[in-house]
C-alpha cells in the first residue's frame, strides 16, 4: 500500500456497464466499454471500478459493481452502456504501482479501512478503484483505491 492521505477526488464524465458477478471478471466488460468508446471515436481515459458489495459478505455472483471509463467528448447512453458524473467529493485514498498479480486487494482494502477510522472518518459510499495504467498493460498497474468519507 502506498501512501494515505485525503483529498478531493477528481471528476469523471464516464460510459459505463452495470455488472453482476464476481470482481475477478470484470476484465471482459472493461473491454466492453472501451470498445463502445472507441466505436465513438471518443478518446478514453482512466478506467475506474465501483464496487458497491463486499465480496466476504455477499456471494460472488451477487456483487455488483459499475465499470466505468472516463472519456473526453459528448455521448448519449443507450441499452447496454450508460453514462454519468462521478468523483468531485472527499475520499481516503491510497494507491499502488507494480505487478498486477502482487497486488494485494483484501490487505489494501483492510489497510486503508483501519486508517480511515483510526483518523475518524466513516465511509459515506462505494469504493472506487482508479486505473491510472489500465492492466490491458500486463504485468505493471498503477491504481489508486477511493473510499468516500466525512468527518464522524
Amino acid at each position: 500500500m502506498g501512501d494515505v492521505g485525503v483529498k478531493t477526488s477528481e471528476k469523471f464524465t464516464v460510459a459505463y456497464i452495470h455488472y453482476f458477478g464476481p470482481y475477478n471478471t470484470v476484465g471482459p466488460v472493461f473491454g466492453e466499454v472501451f470498445e463502445w468508446l472507441a466505436k465513438k471515436r471518443l478518446k478514453s481515459g482512466p478506467a475506474i471500478g465501483i464496487y458497491y458489495n463486499n465480496p466476504e459478505e455477499v456471494s460472488p455472483e451477487k456483487c455488483r459493481s459499475d465499470i466505468c471509463v472516463s472519456f473526453e467528448g459528448e455521448a448519449e447512453s443507450d441499452k447496454r452502456v450508460r453514462i454519468k458524473e462521478i468523483g468531485g467529493d472527499y475520499v481516503a485514498f491510497t494507491s499502488y504501482k507494480g505487478p498486477w498479480k502482487q497486488y494485494n486487494i483484501p490487505e489494501t482494502y483492510r489497510n486503508l479501512k483501519k486508517w480511515i477510522d483510526e483518523n475518524g472518518y466513516m465511509i459515506v459510499g462505494p469504493v472506487r478503484e482508479i486505473y491510472l495504467k489500465f492492466p490491458r498493460c500486463p504485468p505493471n498497474v498503477h491504481l489508486e483505491v477511493h473510499f468516500p468519507v466525512k468527518k464522524r
